[in-house]
């Protein structure tokens, strides 16, 4: 048997936090990006994200099928392994595009990233790796600290990806509850598509 040679790069993993993890804590810019994942491949990315620091100073995160499973409450089996494998493929596909609004003239532009610059799976063990892309990591990093959290198990209850891209959304405004008018316990928000 081969051994597998890990990146040095990897320092959060299921097993380096001692739990699976509950949360992923998203930047608001990510959760209102303009970007076409389905919705397996947007739990991948949330399961990836999940296990790097928010400072971004690791960049590559590693993970089981298993593990993928627990923490969004999925079932395990054939049909749902073949689903984690496409959609980690569709993640190094698909471009994620974040509106960036100069503080000074209010001007807004669209910038284009790829989520991931490599992936592997290893489908003996089940263990994905994946490294976010270097220029993502800076363009999240220049943005204000702005962030949503979002439990992994209601993403995993979702289905469809128009549901988890709204659930998404409606979570980056989350800190307008209780202000603006807003009760305690609600929070509204509009947005045009």
């Amino acid at each position: 048997m081969k051994k597998k040679n890990l990146d040095p790069e990897i320092i959060n993993t299921v097993e380096t936090l001692g739990t699976v993890p509950r949360y992923v804590l998203q930047h608001n810019a990510i959760s209102r990006s303009a970007q076409k994942f389905s919705a397996e491949a947007k739990k991948v990315i949330a399961m990836a994200m999940c296990l790097l620091p928010k400072d971004l100073s690791s960049r590559t995160a590693s993970f089981t099928y298993a593990d993928f499973c627990k923490a969004l409450g999925l079932k395990k089996g054939g049909d749902s392994f073949r689903a984690f494998k496409l959609a980690i493929d569709e993640c190094m596909k698909n471009p994620i595009g974040i509106e960036i609004v100069d503080e000074k003239t209010g001007k807004k532009t669209w910038e284009n990233y790829v989520w991931f610059t490599k992936s592997v799976l290893d489908e003996e063990t089940g263990i994905a790796t994946m490294t976010l892309s270097h220029e993502l990591v800076g363009a999240i990093q220049e943005l204000k600290e702005v962030y949503s959290q979002i439990n992994l198990k209601d993403l995993g209850a979702l289905q469809s990806k128009h549901a988890l891209r709204t659930f998404e959304i409606a979570m980056s405004y989350k800190s307008l509850q209780g202000k603006g008018g807003n009760t305690n316990d609600a929070w509204y928000f509009e947005r045009n598509y």
